[in-house]
């Protein structure tokens, strides 16, 4: 460019050109065969690398391939346990899609259970409910709201009929669950407890037997554990005692029904029982105002842990015990006057010659003879009669203390034993006895006048039989016969 040729702010302009020119061939090959090699090289390396790639993918391939296999097995292996566990199961689980009663699914166990395979239950709506024995449907209508069932489920047992046609008892054991989209399922198994209702129901019935037999024979059962007190009766026992059945019974509840003059004894024999004693005694209970005979029985024994238990029975005796009572009475009871009889009489009268005897103590023994009685039936009629010594019999126990004994011992013969009575004693009460049947009235009879001749002797040590006094008290009324009657005669 020359710059000085130019205008003054003009660009400079070009003059001339100067060319240089250099050899660079050896250059241009070699930088030539410089990229070739990078290339070749490159090249090697990109080979080098998708080989490496492609044995690690193969390795990988490999080792992926494995664990699939491996994974394969283990399920195939988990799903052949699965089904056999299934299969052998006594549980046949089941799950359906809600609303709705057609499964989606069953256990292979089924056709155990009921006969049928999964694929003639699967999809069949109608299948559950027409299997359902008739008086059972409507009972489990009842439960097909499952919105109101608790979060942990129901249960509900009833009979699914076989493909043989028999009934089978089944226990459905079931719960709603809601899947991850929000599906709400009902999953739950069925349980065969044919064997287990027929035991409930032969238990229930036995029970049944059980009261029945209890109510029949009035007898009750109870059971009390020592380790924490508790004391459990039957329906029977409850009624026997009066007792509501919603109160529970303890030893306290019981001993307050226990007859005072009989709880010293029923609980000396509790205690003895807990020593190894036998418990078996009969004893009275106040109802209210009644009162009852019962019967008890019990065994003591020590359970596996050591705790003593008692296992018992009560029995309500009491007809049984009015029953013996009345034969008793019978047995040893004048019918008339309700006195003790002649054999009953003699039998005590034995009794107070043996103590006397023993420890030496005298008895007061007085013979009782009615005057003229005789003239009274063959005068008044024998309906007189019987009123003269059902009004003397009166009259003699009302004077008589709790432990003296009266009897008669024949038509119109009287007997009186007056334990620890002296001789003294004996003919006091004797005057004052004479006197009181003197003065028994009839008010359609005024010509009638009942009077007594008395004998009186003691039952005393010496005495080796009963008739040695008897006779002795015998002569004793002849002689106040002999003297006039109406008197009372003393023999020793």
């Amino acid at each position: 460019h020359d710059y000085a040729s130019g205008q003054e702010g003009a660009e400079s302009a070009p003059v001339g050109f100067v060319l240089s020119w250099q050899d660079v061939t050896a250059i241009w090959h070699a930088e030539l065969r410089g990229q070739q090699l990078l290339i070749l090289i490159m090249a090697g390396a990109y080979m080098l690398t998708q080989l490496v790639l492609l044995l690690l993918l193969v390795r990988l391939r490999a080792m992926m391939q494995q664990h699939v296999n491996a994974a394969a097995a283990e399920a195939e292996q988990a799903q052949r346990q699965l089904h056999s566990l299934l299969s052998d199961s006594p549980v046949v689980t089941y799950s359906l899609r809600l609303p709705g009663t057609a499964l989606e699914y069953i256990s292979p166990n089924c056709n155990h259970l009921l006969g049928y395979a999964p694929e003639q239950i699967i999809g069949n709506s109608s299948w559950w409910l027409d299997h359902i024995h008739p008086n059972d449907r409507d009972q489990v209508r009842e439960t097909l709201d499952w919105s109101r069932w608790p979060t942990k489920g129901i249960r509900r047992r009833y009979r699914l009929q076989h493909q043989n046609g028999q009934w089978r008892w089944i226990e459905d054991r079931c719960r709603t669950t809601l899947t991850a989209d929000g599906v709400r399922m009902l999953n739950g198994v069925l349980l065969d407890v044919t064997a287990q209702h027929r035991a409930e129901e032969a238990l229930k019935e036995s029970e049944r037997s059980l009261r029945r037999a209890q109510r029949i024979g009035a007898v009750g059962s109870w059971e009390y554990h020592f380790a924490d007190q508790t004391l459990s009766w039957s329906a029977e026992t409850y009624r026997i005692f009066s007792i509501p059945p919603d109160q529970t019974p303890d030893y306290a509840l019981f001993i307050s029904r226990v007859h005072p003059d009989d709880r010293e004894l029923v609980d000396a024999a509790w205690h003895s029982a807990m020593q190894g004693e036998r418990y078996d005694l009969e004893h009275r209970i106040s109802v209210g105002a009644e009162v009852r005979w019962v019967r008890e029985m019990a065994d003591f024994e020590h359970d596996e842990t050591g705790v003593l238990r008692a296992t018992g029975m009560v029995q309500d005796i009491t007809t049984q015990k009015l029953r013996e009572q009345e034969l008793h009475r019978l047995a040893t009871s004048d019918a008339l006057t309700g006195l003790a009889n002649r054999r009953h009489f003699m039998e005590r009268m034995e009794q107070e010659r043996a103590r006397a005897k023993r420890f030496n103590t005298r008895c007061g023994l007085m013979m009782v003879d009615l005057d003229h009685f005789k003239q009274i039936n063959d005068r008044f009629g024998h309906a007189t009669g019987d009123r003269v010594l059902k009004a003397f019999a009166h009259t003699a126990t009302s004077r008589l203390r709790q432990i003296d004994i009266i009897g008669r011992i024949g038509g119109e013969e009287f007997a009186i034993l007056l334990p620890g009575t002296d001789l003294a004693g004996a003919e006091i009460l004797a005057e004052r006895l004479r006197l009181a049947v003197a003065e028994i009235a009839f008010a359609d009879l005024d010509a009638l006048q009942v009077t007594t001749s008395i004998g009186i002797t003691l039952i005393t040590a010496q005495d080796d039989e009963v008739d040695t006094p008897l006779s002795r008290a015998d002569k004793a009324v002849y002689a106040a016969k002999h003297n006039g009657r109406n008197r009372v005669e003393t023999a020793l």
